[in-house]
């Protein structure tokens, strides 16, 4: 496929409408909907020195204020640096010519994945490990997590509860006044009652019945979405050995360990960095990204602790990473442990960006990746030895 060709299949699909617009949810959504699954964003403003001990080297400074000199502890690291360097200006200029194009979303997110994710995942060092991947296929729903602790007294039977007495100020209101003056007064100490029996004061009217943006955005639905991200990395599935490699694909088949999330399955195994990409507009979608990439990354975490519990002697990793971008403007941060924890900084040149990326990619490579292939090679050898 030429590359013109295969830019436009990627345009065609980052066009697909998405079923979980962070435009559609609640502005309580983080608070009623997350926090109860213990998914909780922006909530670390202190690094933890256990926290920091996870991070990769040139990201420990993460919360800290942006450096305009980038460190890079990978192999091959100056033709890396000229790499970064070339990607960055690309996708510099890309930006500032779409800043200026209304409704240019699905441009951004595409070419983020493809002039700076994807060929980072096809540097030389990397190619042959990682995997980058812009599928908008749905996660398993089973890897979303739910509220851990489920308050029993929901489950008593309603007659357990007292009901609302009627109010006998709208009720007598109802009695004395004539239709005519019922629509018409206006006086403050009169309650009406509607035909569902609710009171309200036609000073202060209800809201229209009628739908609108507002007043649907202001009722949260209570429910996690299923996670769909617009991007991520992952380890590639010709990564793994024959013997690991059946090892997942019977953990896939029996639900085990789903280290393809995704509810059709693909080629990639075990996602570390997740990018929600939206576009600038007035209503603020930044926030309805970092909503996304929390939800995808508690996903993330729940298969590392799927995989943990099938090898609890072996130390597995406990973080993934998340970018969330509105426009040009981006947004780095990391999720650990599905508790707590979870942080962000600003990234304020394209330069610094795509370090930070290398920097995830790296760790990727020489920390995520053989910690999961040392726990198989566990999992394996006690088999063998039973």
């Amino acid at each position: 496929m030429s590359e013109s060709s295969r830019l436009q299949n990627i345009k065609t699909q980052q066009r697909r409408p998405r079923s979980c617009s962070p435009t559609k949810k609640s502005p309580q959504y983080r608070n009623t909907v997350l926090k109860p699954a213990n998914i909780l964003v922006d909530v670390v403003h202190v690094l933890p020195p256990d926290i920091e001990s996870l991070l990769p080297f040139d990201l420990r400074n993460i919360l800290d204020p942006p450096s305009l000199v980038s460190k890079h502890t990978c192999h091959n690291a100056g033709e890396l640096a000229e790499r970064i360097r070339q990607l960055a200006a690309v996708y510099r200029d890309e930006s500032r010519e779409l800043a200026g194009i209304p409704g240019s979303e699905p441009e951004y997110r595409t070419h983020l994945y493809s002039d700076v994710v994807e060929k980072l995942a096809r540097t030389q060092t990397w190619r042959r490990t990682l995997s980058a991947n812009c599928s908008d296929k749905l996660r398993h729903a089973s890897l979303k997590p739910s509220n851990p602790n489920p308050n029993p007294v929901w489950s008593l039977p309603s007659s357990t509860w007292t009901p609302l007495l009627p109010n006998p100020v709208a009720a007598k209101a109802l009695g004395d006044a004539s239709p005519e003056t019922s629509h018409n007064s206006l006086d403050s100490s009169v309650v009406r009652v509607r035909l569902n029996s609710s009171p309200f004061n036609f000073v202060c009217p209800p809201p229209s019945i009628e739908p609108s943006e507002s007043s649907t955005a202001s009722e949260p639905d209570g429910t996690l979405s299923t996670p769909k991200p617009e991007i991520t990395v992952e380890i590639s599935r010709d990564a793994f050995t024959g013997s690991h490699a059946g090892l997942l694909e019977y953990w896939q088949a029996n639900e085990m360990v789903l280290s393809d999330p995704h509810a059709t399955q693909g080629d990639i195994r075990f996602p570390f960095l997740i990018f929600e990409a939206k576009g600038l507009v007035t209503n603020g979608n930044l926030i309805g990204a970092q909503n996304q990439a929390a939800g995808g990354g508690a996903c993330a975490i729940r298969l590392l602790e799927s995989l943990a519990a099938q090898d609890t002697g072996t130390g597995l990793p406990r973080i993934v990473f998340s970018v969330t971008t509105e426009a040009p403007y981006m947004n780095s941060g990391f999720i650990i442990d599905r508790q707590e924890r979870g942080g962000r900084r600003w990234i304020v040149t394209a330069v610094e960006f795509v370090a930070a990326l290398a920097s995830i990619y790296c760790w990727g490579v020489d920390v995520f990746y053989p910690q999961i292939k040392q726990s198989m090679d566990g999992i394996l050898n006690a088999m063998h030895a039973a």
